[in-house]
C-alpha cells in the first residue's frame, strides 16, 4: 500500500468515525449534560455494543471444550482467586501470560488462541521472540506447561502460571 493510499484510507476512516463535538446538543437535566457528559454518553453507547466480555467468551470456550473450571485453572497453574477474577469480574484484564497459561491448559489451536488474546487486546507478534516461542508451542500442539516453562527459562523468559 502506498503512502498516498494510507493517507486516503486514514482520511476516510476519520470522516466515518469523527464526532463533531460542536454539533452535540446539550441537556442540563441529563446525567450526560455538558460537553463532558456528551462525550461520556457517546463512549457509553460504544461500550454497550461490546457487552460480550472476555469473561463471557472464556466461560463459553471452557464449556465448548467440555472442560471444568477446576481442570483449567489447575492445569494452567493459576491461583483459584485469579481464575475467579477471569471468569467473574467483567472489567478485569488478565495479563497476556495468564491468557497463554489458560490457553495451554485448554489445549487450544492457534486460531482459538489468537481469538482469546484479541478479547483483551493482545496478539502474538512475529517481531518478539517470546511471542514466537509461544506461537511455536501452539502451532505444534505442545501443551505440557513444564516443557514450555523449561524452554522459556532456557531463553531467559519467566515461566507461565503462578
Amino acid at each position: 500500500m502506498t503512502k498516498e493510499q494510507v493517507i486516503e484510507n486514514l482520511d476516510s476512516y476519520i470522516r466515518q468515525n469523527f464526532v463533531d463535538l460542536s454539533r452535540l446538543k446539550f441537556s442540563v437535566s441529563s446525567k450526560y449534560s455538558g460537553l463532558t457528559g456528551k462525550i461520556k454518553k457517546k463512549i457509553d453507547d460504544i461500550i454497550a455494543k461490546f457487552d460480550y466480555t472476555f469473561s463471557n467468551y472464556l466461560r463459553d470456550l471452557i464449556k465448548k471444550k467440555g472442560l471444568t473450571e477446576v481442570e483449567v485453572y489447575k492445569k494452567a497453574h493459576l491461583d483459584r482467586r485469579i481464575f475467579s477474577k477471569l471468569r467473574n469480574v467483567r472489567s478485569y484484564k488478565p495479563s497476556e501470560r495468564t491468557i497463554w497459561a489458560v490457553a495451554f491448559a485448554m489445549e487450544l489451536n492457534i486460531d482459538e488462541v489468537e481469538e482469546l488474546l484479541s478479547k483483551c487486546g493482545y496478539a502474538l507478534s512475529p517481531y518478539y521472540k517470546l511471542d514466537l516461542i509461544i506461537r511455536f508451542f501452539f502451532e505444534n500442539r505442545i501443551y505440557d506447561l513444564f516443557t514450555i516453562n523449561e524452554i522459556l527459562e532456557h531463553y531467559g523468559f519467566q515461566p507461565l502460571g503462578e
